[in-house]
C-alpha cells in the first residue's frame, strides 16, 4: 500500500492505492474497503474526483469512513442494464448491523431509464421498480443476506438520483439506531427517497428533494423518535408520481410509532400531500400506540392533487398530535382533514390540536366530494380536533367542516408580504400580527416591536405507571415570532426535555411512585414564562401469569399427547403434516372488573437455523375451545373426546367458530432466518376478555394461516431457560386504581346492532336501537348519525322496548335529512305510569347502501333517557359500523408448467363488481420469483436444481375484501449440457454439432458451450463424450 496516512485512495488516473479502468469500478472499490476493514489503522477509503461504472455492489463496512471529492466530482454510475435481482442494491453494508460509518461527498447515479428489464405497472422502465435497486440497501432479505439494522451512522453531502427504487431504504429491528442523514440531495428516484421502516432515532434534516417522483419524499414506519426538519421537498409536472412529501404510517400491532417532530419544512407543488399521517392497524390498537406527534413551522403550498387524496396535512389515529404555526396555502384538497389513506381500525377518542396556524386558499377536489375546507374533520367520530387561534381563510367549500368550537380563530386576510411569490411573511398592518398567529413575523419599513414575552401553552398534571413512558411536548408562542428554548427544573432521575423542541420524555422506574413537582419554564433569550406540574407516578400493575400448560397438536400422530417437549412448533413439514398449539395461563388472580390496558403474549423462535423456507409463516392466534392438557391430541381434546375438527377447534375475534380473523398474526418471511429473539402478540382483547368473564379461559390456539412447507419453532415451557421460554405480560388497573374507577350500575347501555356487517352497494339492512335499563325508565329520545356518502336512511319503525308489559305508546319516526346524514328527534314514551326494567329494541331504522364503498359507521347523538319521575339517567352509546363492498373475484388461473431456465410469465386479474382498486399478493413464491402486488404480473425464471412442483396462493383484495386461488407451479428439469441438441440422447449428433461450431463465440450458439465459459472448442467436444451414450430421463 502506497498510503502512509489512515487513508486508502481509489482513483481513475492511476494515482491511487487501487486504481480503476471504467469498467465494473465497484471491483477496485471493494478491494480498499476490505483492506481498510482488515487494517485497523485505517479508518478511511477516499474516492477520487472522476467517473466511476459499477456493475455489482459496493460493499462498505462499520467503523469506516466512506467518502469522496464532491457530488460534482466523484460520480458513480450504475452499468447499463446490471441485471440485479430483486433486493439488491446499489450500495450495502457487509454484515447485519453495521455501525460508526460515515458516507459522504459523492455523486451516485441510478441510471434507471437504462434498466429497461425492470417493468412496472405503468409501463415504464425502472419507475417504481418495486424493491429493484436501492441506491443504499439495509434489507433484511437481499441476495446477499441480512444486511439490516444499522446504527450510529451518518450520510451527508451526497447527491443520490435515478435510483430504481428507494434512495436509502433500512429494516431497523426497533433498538436505538442514531440514524443521521442530511444536507443530501436527491431527485427522480422510483420509490421513496428515504424508507425506514421498524427502528429508533431517526433524524433528517437540511437535505433537497428537487424532484419528488415515484411515491414519497420521505416514508418512515412503524419508528419511534423521529425528526424530520429543515428540508426542501417539491415535485415536477412530467414526473410519474410525486405523491406525498413526508409519510408517517403505524402499520402493525406489535409495533409504536411515538415521539415524531416535523418542522421548519417547505414543501411545494407536492401531488398529494404535504404530510400523511396513517395508522393502518385494524381492530382497536391503543391510543398511545401511534402519539405525540408535534407538527410545526413548516410552508406546505401548492399541492397539485393525485386522485382524491390530496392537500397539505393528512391525519388518521395519531394521539395527542399538535400541529402548530404552518402555513398552509393553495391545497388541492383540504388544507388539514382527519382521513384514512388505507385500513384502519376503530379506536376512538383521537386528540389533535391545531393552534396558530394560517391556512387559506384550499380548493374542491371533484375525486372526493367532502373536500375543499380549511380544516375538515372528516373522521370526526374517532378525532376530536382542539382549534386555538388560527386563521382560516378564504377555502373554496368553507373554513371548517365537522368542526365544534373555533370561537378563537380569526377569517380574515392575513396580508403576507407577497403570496403570489411565497413570501408568508406577514405585513405590519396584517389583522392577525398582534393576535397571538405571526408565523414569521412582519417585514416591511417600520422598526421591529418591542419585545413581548412568550406564553407557554397549558400542560396541566400528568399521571403514568411505573415502567411506562410519559411523553409529552412542552410548546409556547412568541408574538414577535424569537426562537425558543425550554427548560424544566425539578426533573426526576431519568427525565429529559428538549431545549429545542420542549420534547418531554420520562419513564419512571421501579421505587419512582408518588409525586414529583417539576417546573417546565420557556424563554425568548430575554423573557420567560414557566408553569409548575406534578406528575403522579402509580405503582407498576403490570403482571406476567405463569404459564401452566402449552401442547403441541402433531397431525403425524393424531392421538399421541405431546405435552413435556423443549419446544412448541407451528406451520407444515413436508413428509410429516402440519402442527399446531395450544397455551393455557393461569388468570384466577385477576377481578372481574380489572381492565386490561394491554397484553402480550411473548415467543423465542429459534428455529430452524440455518434454512430458509418455501412459504412465509403466518402465525395466528385464536380463542381455544375447551380442552385438557392432559389428553390433547390432533384429534382429541380430552380423553374419549374428539375435537368437532380434527387439529382442533377454535373461535375468531369475532367469535366465528373456525373463523379467519385471529386476534393477532406475526409474519415470519420464508427467507429470513431466526434471531433468537422474542416476538410479541398483541392480545388484549382476548385476555380482557377472560380476566372480564366474557369467555371462561380456555388459552390460546396458536396456528398458520396457510400450512404448507412453512414449518418453525419457539421455545416451550419446558425449555431449560426460563429467559427463553413464552411469557404473558399484563398491564391492567383494579377498582381501587385512580385511573379507572369501577363501572356505575345505574348507567343505562344504548347499543346500535346492525343486521348484517358487511352489506353489498344498493342492498337494505337494518339497525336497532337496544336500550338495556339499569333502572325503570319510561321514555328515551336520540338523533341517529351516519355516513350520508355511503348509506341511505329510510324508514324508522316503533321496537318493543317501551310496549313489551302491553303499556301504550308514543312514538315519533324523527325528522330524515339523508342529506345531513342524520335523522334527528327519534323518540318514544309510555303513556301511563308504567315503566320498563327488561332490554328491548326502541326504534328500527331501514337504510340502503350507496355505491361508494368502504367502513360506514352509524353513531347517537342528544341521547335523552327519562326516569319514572321525569330525571334525566346517565347513558353509554355504542355505535355500529358497517362494511358496503362487494368481494372482488379473482379470475381462474389454473396450473401452470416451465422447465428450469426458462422464463414463466403471467398475471393474476380479478373483476371487482364495485370497480374498486385492486391489490393483489402471493404466499409461498418459489425463490427467485417476483409479483408485482398492482398488475399481479408473476415473473420466474427456475434456476437449475430447482424441479419440482410448488403450491402458490394468489389473493386479491380491494382493502376490505379478498378473494383467492392456490395453484402449482411445475417446474420440469432441463436438459443436461450435454444433450446439445436436446432429443433426449448423447450421441453423435450432438459431436457433430458442437464440431460444426468449434472456435466460435457461444453466442453463435449457447448450447454448444457445454462447459459455459464462453467459447466452443475441444473441452466442450470432451464434456460431450464423457457422456456420450447418456439417455435423459
Amino acid at each position: 500500500m502506497g498510503s502512509t496516512a489512515p487513508i486508502v485512495y481509489v482513483a481513475t488516473d492511476g494515482s491511487g492505492d487501487y486504481n480503476t479502468d471504467g469498467t465494473a469500478d465497484e471491483v477496485q472499490i471493494n478491494q480498499a474497503t476490505a483492506f481498510v476493514n482488515a487494517h485497523p489503522e485505517y479508518d478511511t477509503v477516499y474516492i477520487k474526483a472522476g467517473n466511476y461504472e459499477i456493475a455489482n455492489t459496493v460493499i462498505f463496512y462499520s467503523n469506516m469512513n466512506l467518502q469522496g471529492a464532491g457530488v460534482d466530482d466523484t460520480i458513480i454510475t450504475l452499468v447499463d442494464e446490471c441485471m440485479f435481482p430483486q433486493y439488491k442494491s446499489l450500495f450495502e453494508p457487509a454484515t447485519r448491523a453495521a455501525h460508526n460509518f460515515k458516507i459522504h461527498d459523492f455523486q451516485v447515479d441510478g441510471n434507471y431509464f437504462a434498466q429497461k428489464y425492470v417493468r412496472t405497472v405503468y409501463g415504464e422502465p425502472a419507475v417504481h421498480g418495486r424493491s429493484f435497486m436501492d441506491g443504499f440497501g439495509f434489507r433484511h432479505n437481499g441476495p446477499n443476506g441480512d444486511r439490516s439494522d444499522p446504527y450510529d451512522f451518518e450520510i451527508y453531502n451526497m447527491e443520490i438520483h435515478h435510483i430504481a427504487n428507494d434512495g436509502i431504504k433500512i429494516n431497523g429491528d426497533g433498538k436505538p439506531a442514531n440514524m443521521n442523514i442530511h444536507d443530501n440531495e436527491f431527485y427522480w428516484t422510483g420509490h421513496d427517497d428515504i424508507y425506514i421502516h421498524g427502528s429508533d432515532g431517526v433524524y433528517i434534516h437540511d437535505n433537497l428533494v428537487s424532484v419528488l417522483n415515484g411515491d414519497c419524499g420521505f416514508r418512515i414506519e412503524n419508528t419511534d423518535n423521529v425528526v424530520i426538519t429543515n428540508n426542501i421537498m417539491q415535485t415536477d409536472p412530467s414526473a410519474l408520481h410525486g405523491l406525498s412529501a413526508i409519510y408517517l404510517s403505524l402499520t402493525g400491532a406489535s409495533y409504536t410509532c411515538q415521539n415524531y417532530e416535523i418542522s421548519y419544512n417547505e414543501i411545494k407543488t407536492h401531488q398529494e400531500f404535504g404530510v400523511v399521517v396513517c395508522n393502518r392497524v385494524t381492530g382497536t390498537p391503543a391510543l398511545d400506540k401511534a402519539s405525540d406527534l408535534y407538527i410545526h413551522h413548516n410552508l406546505i403550498y401548492d399541492s397539485t392533487g393525485y386522485g382524491s387524496h390530496s392537500g397539505g396535512i393528512q391525519i388518521n389515529g395519531w394521539d395527542n398530535t399538535v400541529i402548530e404555526n404552518n402555513v398552509i396555502d393553495s391545497s388541492e384538497g383540504d388544507g388539514i382533514i382527519t382521513r384514512n389513506r388505507f385500513g384502519m381500525g376503530s379506536t376512538t377518542g383521537y386528540k389533535i390540536y391545531i393552534r396558530n396556524n394560517i391556512i387559506t386558499g384550499s380548493n374542491y377536489n371533484s375525486a372526493f366530494s367532502s373536500s375543499g375546507y380549511g380544516i375538515n374533520n372528516y373522521l370526526d367520530s374517532r378525532h376530536d380536533l382542539i382549534l386555538e387561534n388560527n386563521n382560516v381563510w378564504d377555502n373554496e367549500k368553507g373554513n371548517y367542516r365537522n368542526v365544534g368550537s373555533y370561537a378563537s380563530d380569526l377569517n380574515v386576510d392575513p396580508l403576507f408580504v407577497d403570496r403570489a411569490n411565497h413570501d408568508y411573511r406577514l405585513r405590519s398592518n396584517s389583522p392577525i400580527i398582534d393576535a397571538g398567529i405571526g408565523v414569521y413575523g412582519s417585514d416591511d419599513s417600520k422598526p421591529a416591536p418591542s419585545n413581548t414575552a412568550p406564553v407557554l401553552n397549558a400542560i396541566g398534571d400528568r399521571t403514568v405507571d411505573e415502567g411506562s413512558t410519559l411523553i409529552s411536548t412542552v410548546s409556547a408562542t412568541d408574538v414577535n415570532g424569537d426562537s425558543l428554548a425550554y427548560s424544566a427544573t425539578g426533573l426526576p432521575s431519568g427525565a429529559s426535555i428538549g431545549s429545542s423542541t420542549g420534547a418531554f420524555s420520562w419513564t419512571p422506574s421501579e421505587g419512582q411512585e408518588g409525586t414529583h413537582s417539576v417546573t417546565f419554564e420557556v424563554t425568548d433569550g430575554q423573557l420567560t414564562d414557566s408553569e409548575e406540574v406534578t406528575i403522579t407516578v402509580i405503582r407498576n400493575t403490570a403482571t406476567a401469569p405463569s404459564l401452566v400448560y402449552d401442547n403441541r397438536l402433531r397431525e403425524s400422530t393424531p392421538d399421541t399427547t405431546l405435552a413435556e417437549d423443549n419446544y412448541i412448533d407451528i406451520g407444515h413439514f413436508d413428509g410429516t403434516g402440519r402442527y399446531r398449539d395450544v397455551m393455557w395461563f393461569n388468570l384466577s388472580t385477576y377481578n372481574t372488573t380489572d381492565t386490561v390496558s394491554d397484553a402480550t403474549l411473548s415467543l423465542y423462535w429459534y428455529y430452524p437455523e440455518n434454512s430458509p423456507r418455501n412459504q412465509d409463516t403466518v402465525v395466528e392466534i385464536y380463542r381455544a375451545a375447551d380442552w385438557n392438557s392432559d389428553d390433547v391430541s390432533w384429534n382429541n381434546k380430552a380423553a374419549g373426546t374428539p375435537w368437532n375438527n380434527a387439529g382442533g377447534d377454535w373461535f375468531d375475534v369475532n367469535n366465528v367458530a373456525q373463523g379467519s380473523e385471529p386476534y393477532a398474526s406475526i409474519t415470519f418471511d420464508a427467507n429470513d432466518l431466526p434471531d433468537n429473539r422474542y416476538y410479541e402478540f398483541d392480545i388484549t382483547e382476548l385476555v380482557q376478555d377472560y380476566v372480564s368473564g366474557e369467555y371462561d379461559n380456555t388459552g390460546f390456539f396458536l396456528k398458520a394461516q396457510n400450512e404448507h412447507d412453512n414449518y418453525i419453532a419457539f421455545y416451550s415451557s419446558d425449555w431449560s431457560n426460563e429467559n427463553q421460554r413464552p411469557k404473558l405480560t399484563i398491564g391492567h388497573a383494579t377498582e381501587s386504581d385512580s385511573v379507572i374507577g369501577p363501572a356505575n350500575p345505574s348507567i343505562t347501555p344504548v347499543h346500535l346492532l346492525a343486521s348484517s356487517d358487511q352489506v353489498t352497494p344498493g342492498e337494505t339492512f337494518t339497525v336497532d336501537v337496544l336500550i338495556d335499563p339499569a333502572v325503570p325508565i319510561t321514555g328515551a329520545q336520540l338523533d341517529l348519525l351516519f355516513d350520508g356518502s355511503k348509506l341511505t336512511a329510510g324508514s324508522v319503525t316503533e321496537g318493543n322496548l317501551f310496549d313489551q308489559n302491553g303499556a301504550s305508546t308514543f312514538f315519533s319516526s324523527g325528522i330524515m335529512l339523508n342529506n345531513d346524514g342524520k335523522i334527528e328527534e327519534v323518540y318514544s314514551s309510555i303513556i301511563g305510569s308504567e315503566s320498563v326494567t327488561s332490554q328491548g329494541v326502541m326504534a328500527t331504522i331501514s337504510m340502503t347502501a350507496g355505491s361508494a364503498t368502504g367502513m360506514a359507521e352509524i353513531d347517537l347523538a342528544n341521547v335523552v333517557i327519562s326516569d319514572t319521575n321525569s330525571n334525566l339517567m346517565p347513558f353509554t352509546t355504542s355505535k355500529a359500523t358497517v362494511l358496503v363492498d362487494t368481494a372482488p373475484v379473482i379470475d381462474q388461473i389454473g396450473a401452470k408448467y416451465v422447465d428450469e431456465t426458462s422464463t414463466l410469465t403471467f398475471a393474476v386479474s380479478a373483476t371487482d363488481a364495485d370497480g374498486d382498486i385492486l391489490i393483489y399478493s402471493a404466499a409461498g413464491l418459489p425463490v427467485g420469483a417476483s409479483f408485482d402486488s398492482a398488475s399481479g404480473e408473476f415473473i420466474w425464471t427456475p434456476s437449475e436444481g430447482q424441479a419440482g412442483t410448488y403450491v402458490v396462493t394468489s389473493e386479491v383484495t380491494d382493502g376490505y375484501l379478498a378473494d383467492s386461488e392456490s395453484f402449482t407451479i411445475k417446474v420440469n428439469a432441463a436438459y443436461p449440457r450435454a444433450d446439445v441438441n436436446e432429443d433426449g440422447i448423447v450421441n453423435i449428433l450432438d459431436i457433430t454439432l458442437v464440431g460444426q461450431n468449434i472456435g466460435s463465440s457461444a453466442e453463435s450458439d449457447p448450447r454448444c458451450d457445454v462447459n459455459q465459459d464462453g467459447l466452443i472448442n475441444i473441452l466442450d467436444l470432451t464434456a460431450v463424450a464423457q457422456n456420450f451414450g447418456d439417455i435423459v430421463n
